[in-house]
């Protein structure tokens, strides 16, 4: 399954190019909604996007069901904010509009205003017909705002929704789009372009405009201070300089002033007007005048180029008027786009400067027309009293001009008609509808063997978000950018000029009844997919579309294509129904010890009063039965019945052994199975047309506490030996009946090649998901189909130079470390039997961006510049072992030895071994040493040393990796057989928990052992094996004993066996004594299972600060249905890492506001920023590269987190009423394991009943 996030998809073309497409989509967890909303603002007569200077405003607000009818007499709660907005004009691009009432000082300075929330909760109930007005009184509106209002209510489906409706308010019916441009030389020291539009979007011909000037001086003045200390005194003073132009405007709204008038530095220029109410508003822009006269801020060849209109059609003509400075020119036109489509020359004079263009087809969607203008020189005319050419200047030389403008081209015979109809518009559950699909051309004509993509969508999730992957016309004709780079050179024959951007363009027998008209269980959002439907000879097609059991309404999405270039959308709606209906509110996930009160929505869609009789039980983790309850509903209306449901301490518990005997799995998460049923209350003679509904819902049941090893490992069991193991018990250990939770659970191997369940178990619970972590658990898990799967997905992974990166995403930038890791991973995994390969296309770009990176030519943003000599040693060594680099370049290399780490030294040793030389023999000698040098000898063990050149975390590979490479590169080397005995034993110690900690070390772990055991391991085993587990204080519980006997059958094709489950004796520490009497060698793979709660905060390289502020709390002090919280978390980190990962709890069944659905509500984010009081950025460089916001935790991942504080903060709305449990918070460094930080939440979240 997709981790939660967004996606955007990419196309692999020719193996090697990734290219970007505008299609995203989106992966999160949500339940569907049931109800649907529309909110009409009205002001008096006005009706609009845009509403002129209300003083109060009419809400009008429907709710209804999505499968139909209304939502009668439901409580809903209105709230409304105002904040800043600007106005634009499609016609008007280059102007700058505003339009906010007079004040004397506008423009000096720009004061942000926070948002208004001037109505907050206000509640609104809804009538028979789902119907409510409100009337909402405004503040007072100064200049141009945003009015946003947002409904929310609580939805059948338990979440509390919100639909949101906005207008932009103008505080008067008039609003002045300016253009400044400033000169520091020449006659004109400004010129400034004015158009005045109404709230309609036309423009005001005939209207009276100034503009007013203000001169801004700004001064500081240094005071000395005692003690040889200065400070400044800041003064700003504001001169009126009068008013500069006046007029009205032209036909077309416009008016042009040039000023002569001289200024000197900050300069406001203010555009006043009255609308037709006699409203005075204001806009201002900000020049700055040097005076010195050198800027030449005016010398520019720009000019403009008007077409006769904003859209084209084939076969039509294009009249574009050059606005240029000459009396008569030569024009060379081309027309453009992604090169250079078309070049004319046309001659132009003042009396008719146009060029005229006969539009062609190939032109669609649209295309850039340029003009360079260029006037020869002039001749000289002899009758002036003065020359025109001195020996200083040469006003006759020819000059130029150039500009550009953008011809948007429609074609209608791009696109034809595509119709679907059904056979009735309304069907009962799990019937057939059938749909006919027609396509006609543009003429008219059948659109014969047109393909066609058929989707049929439930409309409640479109109501989260849209589905704009249908909108097949308009991906089809995107504008296309200019994507043209000109090289010329006019401006050495003519003359300097500038070229800027303005140059672009711009239970019980009740539920048995209720049974028999069988139990809703399928719910999936996709009704139908079929990508290719060929209409036949007439342009026509059928569809069966079988509906599911989801009471809603869907919609019939059709995209066609013709030909190639001909494309056409389709759509048609239906809604399925049922009389009586059952709708699940529960919460998706609940935890050990949480109380809730379980609730149902029950709906009557007919025109009868009916009595019902509701109830329910549920199965798995939580068995139990809910007692029947009757309810009357009237015609058209719907109840909530709801239970008190206490989540046993045990129920999420699970420990046993599975049916194939194998060790203790232990599910992180249960399943509670409900069913929920309603039925009629009739009389026993017409219980057969009584009406029914039930529901099958599944709900994930999540330990509090959960079950894991606490204690792990791996011992060699030689024949005649016994050995004896302290099991301690840790504080806070979970009893049950005076005894531990949990037990000993014992795999017997008689050979490495073999896995420990921990280990399984480890890799498969696994919950993050970067590239390499995917592709660690794939090896972990001799996976290959999900290794497969990640190969098929790595061109999203791949950056334009051919470094993988940790997470898809543009702003991602790839990684010489993993792609140096991945490469070397495959090639390490064939020496234990895994065909872990690598498309032969991907492997090649790698390889080449490795051989840039090792070469210096590619370079990435590290914390240490140091760090590049490891990653260059890193690219280094996958490039020897691909055969990629000669010898004597690697020896080039070595001179940096005196800065490597362990790992480097064992990439080294790896480069040694890949290149067969005699030079490089001696320095795998040298790194021989150098490697012993950084191992202690402790007992029969090797460990590597405790600093920071054993642990290099930035390299993926801390002391356990590094140990594990190490083995696996040396295992069959003589040099090292010495050696080898030891290795192994330091890399069994270092198991923690049946882990080494990360997916690195694990992986290399894996095959590390497997390849110890393909080199040196070919005995046979033949014994009794004994474990008996004994608690410390004997006289408190009988010991358990098992007796094993071993057989080479017991281990064939590398299997493990497992003798039965041990549980605890007591509540307190015990002892497992192991003995094997027979032949050969076992492996015994011990796990201590427990339960064990945080009751104190742990800090191991991280403290965690974790704030709760409320920001809708109905009652002070007190949690209630629908209250808002904003969390701020502080993580004080002693160092700068590499890949953190927070994972912060939120009750069960809250949402986290934020994520963007079309349920989400902006005015209760907004009150989350002002109650935080300011916006904190957290430290620089801890920016979040992936955010889930699951319905179980909000978890943040950091590519790079900085030493120091680290802040973060997001929202969330509690939807249930209940006795929520959190666990602990916790930050994780994914590299380095042992580098964490965990904060319990001790206090259980109680949330009353609103």
């Amino acid at each position: 399954t997709a981790k939660l996030g967004s996606y955007q998809l990419s196309y692999l073309r020719q193996n090697k190019e990734v290219l970007q497409s505008n299609q995203t989509f989106r992966v999160e967890e949500f339940k569907l909604p049931f109800l649907s909303a529309s909110i009409d603002l009205v002001a008096g007569n006005q009706k609009s996007k845009v509403i002129v200077a209300p003083k109060a405003l009419d809400l009008d607000l429907q709710l209804n069901y999505i499968s139909g009818g209304a939502a009668a007499n439901w409580d809903t709660e209105l709230s409304a904010m105002i904040s800043e907005s600007a106005i634009d004009f499609a016609d008007f691009p280059d102007y700058v509009f505003d339009s906010q009432l007079y004040k004397e000082n506008a423009g000096l300075e720009y004061e942000y205003k926070d948002a208004n929330i001037f109505l907050s909760q206000q509640a609104l109930k809804v009538n028979d017909e789902g119907r409510g007005h409100y009337q909402i009184d405004l503040p007072a509106i100064e200049e141009v705002s945003r009015l946003r209002v947002e409904n929310g209510f609580l939805d059948p489906n338990g979440e509390l929704q919100t639909i949101q409706q906005s207008v932009v308010i103008w505080p008067a019916d008039l609003a002045i789009g300016m253009q400044v441009e400033s000169f520091d030389s020449g006659d004109v020291s400004a010129k400034i372009d004015l158009v005045l539009v109404n709230s309609e979007g036309s423009t005001v011909a005939n209207h009276p405009v100034r503009i007013d000037t203000l001169q801004q001086n700004s001064y500081a003045v240094r005071k000395r201070l005692v003690g040889g200390f200065y400070s400044y005194d800041y003064e700003q003073r504001v001169e009126p300089l009068g008013t500069v132009c006046e007029g009205k405007t032209d036909s077309e709204g416009k008016f042009s002033c040039s000023i002569e008038q001289k200024f000197k530095g900050s300069v406001v220029f203010q555009a006043i007007s009255d609308d037709t109410q006699g409203r005075t508003v204001v806009n201002a822009d900000r020049a700055y005048f040097g005076g010195w006269g050198w800027l030449g801020s005016a010398d520019h060849d720009r000019i403009d180029l008007v077409a006769d209109k904003k859209k084209y059609q084939a076969g039509d003509t294009a009249t574009i008027q050059v606005r240029m400075p000459f009396q008569k020119a030569s024009a060379l036109v081309a027309i453009e786009r992604a090169g250079i489509l078309e070049t004319q020359v046309h001659e132009l004079t003042a009396a008719d400067p146009n060029v005229r263009l006969e539009i062609d087809s190939s032109w669609y969607p649209n295309v850039y027309v340029s003009v360079l203008a260029v006037r020869g020189r002039i001749e000289e005319d002899t009758a002036e009293p003065q020359p025109r050419i001195t020996g200083l200047i040469d006003l006759n030389k020819p000059s130029y001009r150039f500009g550009m403008t953008e011809l948007k081209v429609d074609d209608p015979h791009k696109q034809f008609n595509l119709d679907i109809k059904l056979d009735q518009n309304n069907y009962q559950l799990r019937e057939t509808a059938t749909a006919k699909i027609k396509g006609l051309l543009h003429d008219g004509s059948p659109a014969a063997k047109a393909s066609v993509a058929i989707a049929v969508v439930d409309e409640a999730l479109l109501e989260l978000a849209d589905n704009k992957s249908a909108q097949i016309i308009e991906a089809m004709r995107l504008e296309r950018g200019y994507a043209v780079t000109t090289a010329t050179a006019q401006s050495e024959i003519v003359g300097r000029r500038h070229y800027g951007r303005k140059a672009v363009a711009a239970g019980g027998a009740a539920a048995d009844l209720a049974k028999r008209a069988g139990t809703r269980e399928l719910f999936d959002t996709l009704l139908l997919w079929q990508p290719n439907v060929e209409l036949d000879s007439n342009g026509e097609a059928t569809v069966q579309i079988q509906l599911n059991d989801s009471i809603s309404r869907f919609r019939v999405i059709a995209v066609g294509d013709y030909g190639v270039d001909q494309f056409a959308e389709g759509k048609a709606e239906f809604t399925s129904s049922k009389d009586l209906q059952l709708i699940s509110g529960i919460p998706s996930l609940v935890r050990e010890h949480d109380n809730y009160d379980l609730s149902l929505t029950v709906r009557n869609t007919t025109d009868k009063d009916l009595d019902v009789v509701v109830g329910g039980r549920s199965t798995g983790a939580l068995v139990k039965n809910l007692n029947q309850q009757q309810v009357h509903l009237k015609a058209k209306q719907s109840t909530t019945v709801s239970w008190p449901v206490n989540i046993d301490a045990l129920s999420a518990r699970h420990f046993e052994k599975n049916e194939h005997h194998k060790a203790a799995l232990l599910e992180d998460k249960q399943i509670v199975s409900w069913n929920f049923f309603a039925i009629e209350k009739t009389a026993k003679s017409k219980q057969d047309q009584a009406l029914s509904d039930s529901i099958d819902i599944t709900q994930v049941v999540e330990p509090l506490v959960p079950i894991t090893v606490r204690q792990s490992m791996l011992l060699p069991l030689a024949a005649s030996e016994s050995k004896s193991i302290e099991l301690g018990l840790a504080n806070g250990t979970v009893t049950q009946d005076g005894k531990a939770i949990g037990g000993i659970s014992l795999q017997l191997r008689d050979s490495l090649l073999g896995q420990s369940d921990e280990l399984n178990q480890w890799f498969a619970r696994y919950p993050f998901t970067c590239y390499e972590q995917l592709a660690a658990v794939a090896v972990g898990l001799d996976n290959q189909a999900a290794w497969d799967k990640l190969m098929l997905n790595m061109p999203l992974y791949l950056d334009s130079h051919g470094l993988l990166k940790y997470f898809p995403g543009s702003r991602n930038q790839g990684s010489p470390y993993l792609t140096s890791y991945l490469l070397s991973l495959s090639l390490h995994a064939k020496r234990i039997g895994l065909t872990m390969e690598i498309p032969e296309a991907h492997k090649e770009r790698m390889l080449r961006a490795l051989q840039a990176v090792f070469e210096g030519r590619l370079t990435t943003e590290l914390y240490n510049n140091e760090w590049r000599w490891g990653e260059r040693l890193a690219a280094l060594t996958t490039l020897a072992e691909y055969g990629q680099v000669a010898a004597r370049t690697a020896l080039s290399y070595y001179e940096q030895h005196n800065k490597w780490n362990m790992n480097d030294w064992v990439n080294w040793l790896i480069i040694a071994k890949s290149l067969q030389d005699p030079a490089m023999a001696q320095l795998a000698d040298d790194a021989q040493t150098n490697l012993s040098a950084m191992l202690s000898r402790e007992g029969q063990m090797l460990v590597p040393l405790n600093n920071e050149l054993t642990s290099a975390w930035w390299t993926m590979f801390n002391r356990n990796a590094n140990l594990a490479r190490l083995l696996f590169v040396v295992v069959d080397d003589p040099k090292w057989s010495n050696e080898m005995p030891y290795l192994l034993n330091g890399l069994i110690n270092l198991q923690r928990n049946g882990h080494w900690g990360t997916t690195v070390a694990n992986t290399y772990a894996k095959l590390a052992m497997q390849a110890y055991a393909k080199t040196h391991e070919h005995e046979i085993n033949i014994g009794d094996f004994t474990a008996v587990l004994t608690a410390s204080d004997e006289a408190s519980a009988e010991p358990t004993k098992t007796v094993t006997n071993i057989t080479s059958e017991l281990f064939e094709n590398n299997q493990s066996y497992y003798p039965a489950m041990m549980t605890w004796p007591s509540d307190s520490d015990s002892t497992l004594d192991l003995a094997f009497e027979g032949q050969g060698k076992l492996w015994v793979d011990v796990s201590a299972y427990t339960a064990v709660a945080l009751t104190e905060p742990k800090y191991a390289g991280y403290k965690v600060e974790r704030e709760v502020l409320p920001v809708l709390q109905q009652k002070a002090g007190q949690w209630t249905q629908g209250d808002v919280y904003r969390v701020t978390l502080k993580i004080h980190a002693n160092a700068p890492m590499t890949w953190v990962v927070v994972t912060d709890p939120i009750p069960s069944g809250a949402t986290i506001l934020g994520s963007g659905l079309g349920r989400d509500s902006l005015i209760l984010q907004e009150q989350s920023e002002q109650v935080a009081g300011e916006i904190s950025y957290g430290t620089w460089g801890s920016w979040s590269a992936f955010v889930e916001r699951g319905n179980e935790s909000y978890r943040a991942y950091y590519s790079r987190f900085a030493q120091g504080e680290t802040t973060l903060n997001y929202t969330v709305r509690l939807n249930h009423t209940g006795e929520f449990n959190l666990p602990p918070t916790r930050v994780e460094t994914l590299y380095h394991p042992d580098i964490y930080g965990e904060l319990p939440n001790l206090e259980p979240l109680k949330v009353e009943v609103k």
